[in-house]
């Protein structure tokens, strides 16, 4: 029993088997007219399984960006760590790594991070390490080094919509010219709304997501315009609240400016005009860079990247809500 301005209740939970509460509470007041108003409520819950957030995103996604078959740099690239508008998250190095060689030409990039690759780097590493300013570098390490290779996981969204049960599927392509065009996604971290598109997704209007969201795309992904998001209310560091997941080519055309983790079998920068990019690119290809881009690096979100990091907790879901008064 309890109260709740003023207004008496009680309430009862019954257990049904060991996965589902049933719980009814009913509440009396004074009507208007004097006489007795009963409200009850009945609301049933069931125990299931959630992917587990982990406390950091898996290895692959931990870095600016990650490539599985080289960078070529031959334009201006730049890379900053971004600063919240809230100073919440301490400066980071925007590193870039890639499982093949790593090549520079010109002298008019700078990375605020560090380089790093398998095969080797072009034309040799003091040349590139030119490039590779880190923010935090306290044992004055080398800017731009070899290291072991990353391993990236398979990229196969219709896979991945199997296990993280969308929200919405498109059998086609999808078009966004707009905030018309986008479904109400006001998904939370714990339970991000999640869209597979069973064909191409292009962004041709400026949008901004405003809640959690994983874009699950078994093709290509068309970057045209401003594809933005507000920033998260999470209280932990600064970190992306967008994923977009394409099983082909993230395309990333001059002019765009995308704000999210992008992970795709291919990436492509391209086209007149600059690039812009608040988060980070992980793709299993090659990247090259023929013009202006600027990476203002966010962490990527591990509430994004339950898929790969496996383990589930068990919460109580509402799967059923009413409520009614009478007149006594």
């Amino acid at each position: 029993t309890g109260t709740y301005n003023g207004t008496p209740y009680e309430y009862q939970a019954t257990r049904q088997g060991n996965k589902r509460v049933v719980v009814r509470t009913t509440g009396t007041a004074q009507g208007r007219d004097g006489k007795t108003v009963t409200f009850d409520v009945r609301a049933a819950y069931e125990r299931q399984p959630w992917n587990r957030i982990a406390d950091a995103p898996p290895l692959f996604m931990n870095f600016a960006l990650n490539t599985g078959a080289g960078i070529h740099i031959n334009g201006s690239v730049k890379g900053h760590a971004y600063d919240p508008p809230d100073h919440s998250s301490a400066p980071v190095n925007t590193d870039f790594h890639t499982n093949g060689f790593l090549e520079v030409k010109g002298n008019s990039s700078a990375v605020e991070g560090f380089g790093t690759y398998v095969l080797g780097a072009l034309k040799n590493k003091a040349w590139v390490a030119k490039t590779f300013t880190p923010n935090d570098n306290p044992t004055s390490s080398e800017t731009a080094y070899q290291v072991a290779p990353v391993v990236m996981p398979t990229l196969v969204p219709a896979v991945m919509a199997t296990a993280l049960l969308p929200d919405s599927v498109t059998a086609g392509n999808v078009v966004i010219d707009g905030p018309g065009s986008l479904p109400a996604m006001n998904g939370t971290r714990e339970d991000p709304f999640v869209w597979h598109i069973q064909g191409n997704l292009t962004f041709s209007g400026n949008v901004s997501i405003p809640g959690y969201a994983i874009f699950l795309v078994d093709n290509t992904v068309n970057f045209n315009s401003e594809v933005t998001t507000p920033q998260t209310s999470f209280e932990g560091s600064d970190e992306s609240t967008v994923a977009f997941y394409a099983g082909n080519l993230a395309y990333l055309n001059g002019g765009s400016r995308v704000w999210g983790q992008i992970f795709s079998t291919n990436a492509d920068f391209s086209g007149n005009g600059s690039v812009e990019v608040y988060g980070n690119v992980i793709t299993h290809g090659r990247v090259d860079f023929g013009g202006s881009v600027d990476f203002y690096y966010r962490r990527a979100s591990p509430a994004l990247t339950t898929f790969w990091q496996g383990g589930t907790n068990d919460r109580l879901v509402r799967v059923s809500y009413s409520e009614w008064s009478r007149t006594d």
